[in-house]
């Protein structure tokens, strides 16, 4: 039981030190790093570990100072780290120094602000070139628009002249210009083109004032 208390002893801290994400580091009471796990080096972008650095190098305690304690307590980021934030630390005194685990916390790495700043500049840009381009759409828009006025004036213009029938004066003889240039069409008495166009057959007669003009010829 002892040997397997033992195994399993050192596998969690071969996770401890290794593979899990929470960032561990032991310092002495100078306030050196003696060791840290790999979610601290991960935390500071950091290829081996900072043995002999003091923690004030990474992390500044929010009370000014640190107290040898067991309990909880919260420290902001060295600036000269390039992370920004607040880090919740559990701290453990033990022999030799001070354990502390932490929280993972809410940082702001400057790639990370310098990378947002520029997905905000392409988007404010983007909204930029789209309201451009919404104006010009809106432009285009308003012209076909009177175009399309234009267009339906001129074809009411067009009905209207379809609708007038050029008619000799004298002879009464109506000209026919569907299929020619206008004033190119040809004359015809007028039950001929009604005929023509609606297939109408004129029936001749005389009406009252006529009759009476022409009823002693």
């Amino acid at each position: 039981m002892i040997t397997e208390f033992r195994e399993i002893t050192e596998q969690l801290a071969v996770f401890l030190d290794a593979k899990c994400a929470v960032p561990i580091v032991l310092i002495d009471e100078q306030l050196r790093i003696i060791d840290c796990n790999n979610g601290f080096l991960r935390l500071f972008s950091l290829a081996r570990k900072p043995l002999g650095a003091t923690l004030a190098d990474f992390l500044i305690a929010d009370s000014g100072g640190i107290i040898f304690e067991k309990g909880s307590h919260e420290f902001h980021f060295n600036p000269q780290t390039r992370v920004q934030g607040v880090l919740l630390a559990h701290t453990l005194p033990y022999t030799k120094g001070l354990l502390l685990w932490c929280d993972r916390p809410f940082t702001t790495d400057n790639q990370v602000v310098e990378t947002m700043a520029l997905i905000n500049n392409e988007l404010i840009s983007t909204q930029r070139e789209l309201a451009k381009k919404n104006h010009q759409l809106n432009h285009t828009q308003h012209e076909l628009e009177e175009k399309v006025a234009q267009l339906e004036s001129t074809l009411s213009y067009v009905k209207r002249l379809e609708g007038i029938l050029p008619v000799c004066m004298y002879c009464k003889k109506i000209r026919d210009d569907s299929g020619t240039e206008p004033g190119e069409g040809e004359w015809m008495r007028m039950e001929t083109y009604l005929y023509s166009k609606s297939g109408t057959i004129i029936s001749h007669g005389c009406c009252p004032e006529c009759f009476e003009e022409h009823k002693e010829n």
